[in-house]
């Protein structure tokens, strides 16, 4: 077959169709007439190529006129071509039936989504009971949200989870810390099969509550201040072996001092670290609440000769590491 009409030779082509149509232009209508009322019948079956060459073939040699059926053979390939190009022959037929990614359901309505097991209320119950709200030193009662975007998948366990806009980074943590340790939830359906789908949750946390709390005692009142166990020179052995020098800041030649608060529960333990003050950024924030985090128990404050639960400060100092140029300048 000589599918001239994608070649240079497609002006030749055209002249030739002028040609013949002028020639036997009464047998052209005719013949297209016919062509038009019998096309139909096999227009909407879904044939492969070959099929359809040999459907054209056989009805341009049987049911037209011999001077019209030259001219349509030699149009054959332009005619082939039109009817591949229309939507019922250019779409790939594919009965493989497969599930949409999750994103696809976000902006539609699912038979059921999905749940948390128990429905709202034991949402809210499961929240209230297992977040753990960290301290953060503010100078007004504030309320905030923090917005968890996730996806159930369609077994229910939860994937993907990220804080959306992250705003207070002790908080963001613990949120997520406690949607790692969900129980799976009830997955979302369509068409009565289970599916993966987004869902976005947002949770409102109140801080800096000013009603006082028995570890705000004023620190005059105490009759002992927390103490690490061995003093000082423990304190500062500890954290020097304990630092890792964030690679971030490390590579940026940053440095600086981050002061960290924490409580010292009545049994010793150290919880809810903060750091206080502007943030320096790459990662000593994260890095000073890590060590503070892994200290062993302390020795608790005492009032009246009781152990109570207090509030207490270390700060933890950054020094950048040299350059290898500058210690050979040093030593210069």
């Amino acid at each position: 077959m000589n599918f001239f009409f994608i070649t240079p030779q497609f002006g030749r082509a055209k002249v030739m169709f002028i040609l013949i149509a002028t020639n036997n232009f009464e047998g052209y209508f005719r013949g297209l007439l016919t062509f038009c009322r019998c096309f139909h019948s096999f227009i909407h079956v879904r044939a492969n190529s070959p099929k359809l060459v040999y459907l054209f073939n056989l009805f341009i040699t049987n049911r037209l006129p011999p001077s019209t059926a030259l001219f349509f053979m030699q149009i054959r390939p332009i005619v082939i071509f039109f009817f591949f190009s229309l939507p019922a022959f250019a779409q790939q037929q594919d009965s493989t039936v497969r599930e949409p990614d999750p994103g696809f359901y976000e902006n539609i309505q699912a038979d059921q989504l999905p749940a948390f097991p128990g429905g709202p209320e034991r949402l809210r119950s499961y929240i209230s009971s297992n977040l753990t709200v960290p301290y953060i030193r503010l100078e007004n009662d504030t309320t905030v949200v923090v917005t968890v975007d996730f996806v159930v998948e369609h077994t229910g366990e939860l994937s993907n989870i990220r804080v959306r806009n992250p705003g207070f980074r002790q908080l963001d943590k613990e949120v997520l810390l406690m949607f790692t340790r969900m129980p799976p939830w009830e997955p979302g359906y369509l068409h009565r099969k289970p599916v993966s789908l987004n869902v976005s949750l947002p949770i409102t946390v109140n801080l800096g509550n000013t009603k006082r709390k028995p570890y705000d005692v004023p620190v005059p009142e105490l009759s002992n201040l927390p103490q690490y166990r061995g003093g000082g020179q423990a304190l500062a052995y500890f954290i020097r072996k304990t630092l890792q020098y964030p690679a971030e800041a490390r590579k940026a030649g940053i440095g600086g001092a981050v002061t960290v608060e924490f409580l010292v529960m009545s049994n010793g333990t150290v919880g809810n670290a903060g750091t206080l003050g502007e943030v320096i950024g790459y990662g000593l924030e994260e890095e000073a609440v890590r060590i503070v985090e892994k200290m062993p128990r302390w020795i608790p404050a005492k009032l009246d000769g009781k152990a109570v639960t207090a509030k207490h400060k270390v700060i933890i100092r950054f020094e950048p590491p040299r350059s290898s140029a500058a210690q050979k300048e040093k030593t210069d």
